[in-house]
């Protein structure tokens, strides 16, 4: 099994994001990134998929942090 970025695994992301929101979640958000060798793809190119899913999926909720 292989780390996915978010919007490429098997986890309905919009709906788990949706029950933090409708919670009031104001923490993090983590995304784990595979940096093994075995990895599908770089960890840079990984993350950067991961953020713009994030983007799309919470529009002006996201504060991104560099």
């Amino acid at each position: 099994m292989n780390y996915e970025p978010i919007g490429k695994g098997v986890l309905p992301m919009e709906e788990l994001l949706q029950i933090l929101i409708d919670a009031s979640f104001d923490g993090w958000v983590n995304v784990e990134l595979d940096g093994t060798p075995r990895a599908p793809r770089p960890p840079r190119e990984a993350a950067a998929i991961s953020r713009r899913a994030l983007g799309e999926l919470l529009g002006q909720r996201v504060a991104w942090r560099n």
